[in-house]
């Protein structure tokens, strides 16, 4: 045993009493509530001042309580352009692109249903049944569908490849890019066969909103087989038209003096009195780099189309560890990706983003730079060092040391 046990009492200092002074505690409890109210006034200003604008260009998000499509988008608009209050006009107008995007969210996607709204999971869900969408999406199958066009039917093969595109690196992209693995270029053919036959597989638009997606029971059985149930999705198109529903229901409810772009080329100028700019990108050297600006005033849709991505956002294109450029752009002849040039971009003051998107894609998924003319759309190409528009009042500034630009008649 040891002879001296350790003290374990902490070292404590002495406690000093000192007496209170207890008069004038009304005074001093006047004075603290007095400074508790100055607090709160500050902190309510701070707030008020974070959540106030200043009249002139903001960008206006979306809500994000609710699934919406407005991730895909940037909107700017110019703040209290008609004498409204700033701070009172961007609340409305949150509240109107809230509603816009989560309504454009449910009617295109394919990943989930919601009661009482028929959307693309629905249909793809219930073949053989006459359902009943609402009209925007019945618009947007009537243009997509129209004179025999079969993109929209190409869903199970661009949710495929969806994945290369995605990828973080080649191990995992070449799993599913045909270019590499014969197994997926085989079961993209056979897909095809299907994919290109109205027996097979076929949208069948009827009066009042109503559609039937008609579906043979061999590319039922070979769907099943692969473990998919995916017949008809506007995929990378569906932007171009969730940019034109927008605009619209923007444009319905007062709001015209704004822009609307997705991160996949489809934009909307909605100011019939602005001026804007668009830069327009090529590759440089195999880069993707600024090569001109494209100045023009008043309502403009917008719709360019490149073989390379524009940042990490871009969910359409794929850069492999050896610099080859992959993109959504696939053919239907041979099921892998084909591009005219490098950049393809059309613009109109009367056409949509929808309907000028249907007379680009054929023209940009080929081999060799398309024939383009004066007229609506006006078209700029870009491909190399060259520049090629259309537009006889084109107003354009050149970015690129050795780009040389040319109108075609």
């Amino acid at each position: 045993m040891r002879k001296y046990a350790r003290d374990r009492r902490p070292d404590v200092k002495p406690v000093e009493h000192v007496e209170l002074d207890t008069r004038h505690v009304g005074l001093r409890l006047f004075l603290v509530i007095i400074l508790l109210l100055i607090g709160a006034a500050a902190l309510g200003y701070g707030i008020t001042h974070l959540l106030s604008s200043k009249a002139g260009w903001e960008e206006i998000k979306a809500d994000t309580k609710e699934k919406t499509s407005a991730g895909d988008f940037t909107f700017v608009y110019e703040l209290g352009a008609d004498g409204q209050d700033p701070t009172a006009e961007r609340k409305a107008l949150t509240i109107v692109y809230t509603d816009l995007a989560r309504d454009a969210y449910r009617r295109y996607t394919t990943d989930e249903e919601f009661d009482g709204f028929v959307n693309m999971a629905t249909m793809n869900a219930r073949p053989g049944e006459r359902l009943t969408v609402d009209a925007s999406l019945y618009r947007a199958l009537q243009k997509v569908t129209a004179g025999g066009s079969r993109w929209l039917y190409m869903a199970p093969v661009y949710a495929t490849y969806e994945y290369a595109l995605r990828a973080e690196d080649d191990t995992t992209a070449d799993f599913y890019d045909p270019h590499v693995n014969e197994e997926v270029h085989q079961d993209f053919l056979d897909l095809l066969k299907f994919i290109e036959s109205p027996d097979a597989v076929n949208l069948e638009l009827l009066d009042n909103d109503q559609v039937i997606l008609h579906v043979s029971d061999e590319y039922m059985a070979y769907q099943k087989g692969s473990g998919r149930n995916l017949y008809v999705d506007f995929s990378w198109m569906k932007d171009a038209y969730i940019a034109d529903e927008i605009a619209e229901g923007l444009s319905d409810a007062g709001y015209q003096h704004g822009t609307l772009s997705s991160v996949d080329g489809f934009g909307v100028n909605l100011d019939p009195d602005a001026h804007a700019e668009v830069n327009i990108v090529g590759l440089t050297d195999g880069e993707p780099a600024q090569v001109a600006v494209m100045s023009y005033s008043g309502c403009r849709s917008i719709v360019s189309l490149r073989r390379f991505a524009l940042g990490s956002q871009d969910p359409w294109h794929y850069r492999t560890e050896s610099g080859e450029y992959r993109n959504i752009f696939l053919s239907m002849s041979d099921g892998l990706d084909h591009t005219a040039c490098d950049a393809l971009i059309a613009y109109s003051s009367q056409l949509s983003c929808g309907d000028i998107l249907m007379k680009l894609i054929r023209m940009y998924i080929q081999d060799t730079i398309p024939e383009v003319r004066d007229g609506d759309p006006q078209y700029v190409i870009v491909d190399g060092d060259s520049l090629y528009y259309t537009d006889p009042e084109f107003d354009l500034a050149l970015k690129q040391d050795g780009l040389t630009a040319r109108k075609i008649s």
